[in-house]
């Protein structure tokens, strides 16, 4: 060989170099995704806003390690004895207004929380085929429990079936859109 003679790559080496990329590129993608569904999960509300409980939102964000649960964040849970409305362990959606050790009175003039009005009355009343006083009662909520609304006026909420338990909330739902 002399020395204007210039050396020829493998016809291969190109080819063979694009599926080692290929390969990092899968693998970095695939870390990227189980890291972030780990940490976080989208959450769609596929009702029409006027059958939504927080009709202003459609699309959350679900940050599965949210820390302290904190009055009027949104947090999505798993619905337990909620029928006729939701069935067991279907996502819901709503607002944490009442937390452990907050007193809950429920009469005749609505629903308050340590004396703030939340809600005036009970709208799906007809449709649990109960009388509305069989709802009146005053307590504290209990550690590990949780009171939710929502601000649509037929949100079937705490004011219904009680409190949610701390352990079935999946995240604290960040609104998107």
């Amino acid at each position: 060989m002399t020395g204007t003679e210039t050396k020829r790559a493998h016809p291969l080496s190109f080819p063979i170099k694009m599926v080692w990329v290929a390969i990092a590129m899968i693998f970095t993608f695939h870390l990227a995704v189980t890291t972030l569904t780990k940490h976080y999960l989208l959450v769609v509300d596929g009702k029409d806003a006027s059958e939504r409980c927080i009709p202003e939102f459609s699309v959350y964000l679900l940050k599965r390690n949210y820390g302290q649960i904190e009055h009027g964040k949104i947090y999505t849970f798993k619905a337990k004895g909620m029928t006729p409305f939701y069935q067991d362990n279907m996502l819901i959606t709503k607002y944490a207004v009442g937390l452990p050790g907050d007193e809950v009175i429920q009469n005749a003039k609505g629903v308050f929380i340590n004396n703030e009005r939340i809600t005036d009355d009970y709208p799906l009343i007809d449709k649990l085929g109960v009388d509305q006083e069989a709802l009146y009662k005053s307590y504290h909520v209990k550690n590990n429990e949780v009171f939710f609304t929502a601000p649509a006026e037929r949100s079937f909420d705490s004011r219904y079936w009680g409190t949610a338990d701390i352990n079935e909330i999946v995240g604290e739902a960040i609104p998107l859109w």
